[in-house]
């Protein structure tokens, strides 16, 4: 604690009544000297009278918060001038709090304990706030607050991305106005399951965007009765790739036809469908004669044409 006080008398019975209260006090007989110890070492809480010779209280106060705000460094302002003006005054010159003259003393230090306290929290909440904007701000996907009907209530863009429709076109707006309609019927009823007790939300969707079929998921959380947070995220590529595994699992890479594999896996769910419905079930069966004198004669190159050529009639 830092007393300022061009009072002898007053900054000793402030001292006797804060060391009390377990804080370590610190003095200065006017103004300028505050600043200047505040200069080289920060307390908890300044204790700063407002009446005193040279710099006042309030322009002192307006210094500190040149340079610190009312979490990091804490004012209580000491005055015996208790009209609405002056506390005004002193609020406006950056004070957290203010105590008239006469002091109540066993209360100053309950009142000193609250005023630190609460910038601590203050303080601690700030922080936090900073770490999850920058949490916010580095992942890779779209944020957006909708309301129960679906209206854009706000929204983050993604970590170097921007949405296809800037935000200035859909906040304010419903979903069936701004999206496709199977696309805004898709989230609209995770919203509305998200928001039935039922907790946390997964839908996929497809957009038709200027460079092809894109294809997001949303994560849907509810955010109090009647709104919720939908995080979405771009899986276009994760789509590709699965694909891509798909067709080399399932397709030959020669001639794109369903490989051993992909044929085995395709009949046996005919078969169980031909069971379920008491029906029959053909198997054609096709062969190229002489295929290897193909081969041998001409080469893998122009056998390879030859399954090509022909998958690509078959296809037809």
């Amino acid at each position: 604690m830092l007393i300022v006080d061009d009072d002898q008398v007053m900054r000793l019975l402030e001292r006797e009544t804060l060391t009390r209260f377990d804080f370590e006090v610190s003095e200065a007989i006017d103004g300028q000297s505050a600043l200047d110890m505040l200069a080289s070492a920060i307390p908890s809480l300044v204790l700063l009278d407002v009446e005193m010779a040279g710099l006042d209280g309030f322009q002192v106060c307006r210094r500190i918060r040149e340079n610190w705000d009312a979490t990091d460094l804490p004012v209580v302002m000491v005055t015996g001038m208790d009209d609405l003006r002056s506390i005004n005054q002193a609020y406006m010159a950056g004070a957290n709090d203010f105590i008239a003259k006469p002091i109540n003393w066993p209360m100053l230090g309950h009142r000193a304990r609250y005023v630190v306290r609460s910038a601590q929290a203050a303080r601690r909440l700030r922080a936090l706030e900073e770490k999850q904007a920058a949490i916010t701000r580095a992942i890779p996907d779209m944020i957006f607050v909708h309301d129960a009907q679906g209206r854009y209530l706000d929204f983050k863009p993604a970590f170097g991305q921007q949405p296809f429709v800037p935000p200035e076109d859909f906040l304010g707006k419903h979903l069936a106005s701004v999206l496709p309609t199977d696309a805004a019927e898709v989230i609209q009823h995770g919203i509305e399951r998200a928001l039935g007790r039922q907790g946390l939300q997964a839908v996929n969707y497809k957009l038709p965007m200027p460079d092809g079929l894109h294809h997001y998921e949303a994560r849907i959380a509810p955010s109090g009765e009647n709104q919720v947070v939908i995080v979405v995220r771009d899986i276009t590529l994760q789509k590709l790739n699965e694909e891509k595994v798909r067709r080399l699992a399932y397709f030959d890479a020669l001639t794109g036809m369903p490989n051993r594999l992909g044929f085995l896996e395709r009949l046996e769910g005919e078969l169980l469908r031909a069971r379920r419905s008491s029906r029959p079930l053909a198997l054609l069966f096709l062969d190229l004669d002489d295929f290897k004198r193909i081969n041998d004669t001409l080469g893998h190159n122009a056998g390879d044409y030859l399954l090509q050529a022909v998958a690509d009639r078959l296809k037809q």
